[in-house]
């Protein structure tokens, strides 16, 4: 009788509660979100998480960063600025007299930006919201707001 409560016992215990299964997500979840702020590669959560009744759906979008690691913020505003430098120099008129060319000079010292978000749509102030989303860890507005720029500036 004692053998048959020991491995009755046992049986159960091989099969995680779901309050263990749900521990584990929640500490599988942390491991991931700081690799991705880290930048460093997660697959080896990613398959456990998988295994642990994860979304398949938010698994795949996941798993296209996992054995690389997800580019940090840091290494996102560092591409961005190389972008915005070509955007300025293709969507700038060329100068035709020494005026254009001092203001040109003048607008590489001096910046006029908008305090906030003015949602407006036109390219300059596209750039600059994308970069305040940049900044502000809001990746998704982010990447709406590359989809809306013209062709010069997301070219490579």
């Amino acid at each position: 009788q004692r053998l048959g409560t020991v491995e009755t016992l046992a049986k159960s215990a091989a099969s995680p509660s779901p309050q263990a299964f749900a521990a584990a997500r929640i500490v599988l979840a942390e491991r991931i979100q700081g690799a991705l702020a880290a930048g460093r590669p997660f697959s080896a959560d990613i398959a456990a998480l998988g295994k642990g009744g994860g979304s398949a759906e938010q698994l795949a979008a996941l798993s296209a960063v996992a054995t690389t690691g997800a580019p940090t913020q840091d290494a996102l505003l560092a591409q961005f600025r190389v972008h915005r430098a070509m955007f300025d120099r293709e969507m700038t008129p060329a100068a035709k007299d020494w005026q254009d060319r001092l203001l040109g000079l003048a607008s590489k010292v001096v910046t006029i930006r908008p305090v906030g978000d003015t949602g407006a749509n036109d390219p300059a102030t596209l750039v600059i919201r994308l970069e305040n989303a940049l900044l502000h860890n809001e990746f998704g507005k982010a990447a709406g707001l590359w989809a809306q720029l013209p062709e010069p500036a997301r070219r490579d």
